[in-house]
């Protein structure tokens, strides 16, 4: 597979990442075989694909709201401002359980 990776990357000029975990239960499941090898090509492919993925779930262009009225206008700002507001207090919820949880594992002598 990492062959046809690298064929797929150099024929067709295409960036390509891979990442495979072996089957459950084997030493491989917890350490995957990565290519490129490289750990910042790998971080880069990734932030690129979870853009593309970002932007074609979330299309914002003036196209959508050129024809908007002001009154449609201030509608969508208040909207997307309490959708803002709540992402961030998810974002705020989740570090905080985070923090929780990390705090917790440093002193419980049965985590390892």
């Amino acid at each position: 597979m990492m062959k046809t990776a690298k064929e797929f990357t150099t024929l067709c000029g295409v960036d390509t990442c891979m990442i495979i975990y072996g089957p459950a239960g084997s030493a491989a499941a917890t350490e995957p075989e990565v290519w490129p090898a490289s750990p910042e090509k790998v971080n880069t492919e990734l932030m690129n694909a979870q853009l593309a993925n970002w932007e074609a779930k979330y299309l914002i262009s003036e196209v959508l709201i050129e024809g908007l009225s002001k009154e449609d206008l201030r509608r969508l700002l208040g909207s997307l401002s309490h959708k803002l507001e709540a992402a961030k207090a998810r974002l705020a919820i989740m570090k905080e359980h985070a923090m929780r949880r990390s705090s917790s594992h440093a002193y419980d002598p049965h985590v390892t």
